[in-house]
């Protein structure tokens, strides 16, 4: 039998305790049906189902051809289970996003400029947050499991109709998102040093669906980002391209973000 299926003493449940989880069992003898040895006191656990539970290693290995099926059935749920409630009980979908919004904020802003056209457009920063539409990818990084989907600017007025309609958590995160905003603008008009900086609301949704959707959570994630431009940058012509979109696209999809926010 492999290592990996080495007994381990810890009482029954997903924390190290009895518990009220979709695994909670009732055992209290040996498994292994033709035991005989009536030691209930020193009962160890399957160390990959945490189910069946043997008093010695001599019964898990005499029981493992009709434990075997069994194992591969629980196991599979059990780190389903684990999967759904994610790292600390964060869903993944929504753990991932949230560092994939960190780890692309400096692509975020940089694309803003074009995308918005601020260079010949700059009322255009309270009149259009950036929308930017993911869909899940396989990779290493939790803060890379999303593929460009579409991208292009989005009025105000219907991001604020949009994530009203949403969950009330959403709807007092968009709340604090504009408040963010008004306040950052407000703070911008009243010192002439930043009075011709930008404050963009970024709408991003993460669509999770498809072969590599993520496990848990829900079909659908939005995050928001305040997004602070400074003036130079939104009139910097290297920014100004018409191309971009496409430089988007390789950024996220080739896993390569803007390595600072342009200020």
């Amino acid at each position: 039998m492999s290592s990996h299926f080495l007994l381990h003493q810890v009482p029954v449940g997903f924390n190290g305790a009895d518990s009220e989880g979709p695994l909670k069992t009732t055992i209290q003898r040996c498994t292994f049906v033709d035991c005989s040895s009536g030691d209930t006191a020193n009962l160890k656990k399957c160390a990959q189902c945490w189910w069946a539970k043997y008093c010695s290693k001599a019964c898990q290995k005499a029981d493992w051809k009709s434990h075997k099926s069994m194992c591969k059935a629980i196991t599979a749920v059990r780190l389903q289970v684990a999967a759904d409630q994610g790292e600390d009980g964060e869903p993944p979908m929504h753990r991932n996003l949230r560092h994939w919004t960190q780890r692309f904020g400096g692509t975020l802003t940089t694309i803003a400029v074009p995308a918005l056209e601020l260079g010949r457009h700059p009322e255009n920063s309270e009149k259009y947050a950036l929308l930017v539409v993911l869909n899940p990818r396989p990779h290493a990084e939790v803060g890379s499991r999303f593929k460009l989907f579409a991208a292009d600017k989005f009025p105000m007025e219907s991001v604020d109709l949009l994530l009203r309609n949403g969950p009330a958590k959403q709807v007092e995160a968009v709340k604090g998102v504009f408040a963010e905003y008004a306040k950052n603008n407000a703070a911008r008009r009243a010192r002439p040093e930043y009075a011709k900086d930008h404050f963009v609301i970024c709408l991003v949704i993460a669509d999770n669906e498809g072969e590599h959707a993520l496990p848990g959570g829900p079909r659908k994630e939005v995050r928001t980002k305040n997004l602070w431009i400074a003036r130079e940058s939104a009139e910097d012509k290297l920014l100004q391209s018409p191309d971009w979109h496409k430089d988007l696209e390789l950024q996220i999809n080739l896993d390569k973000p803007a390595r600072e926010v342009l200020d």
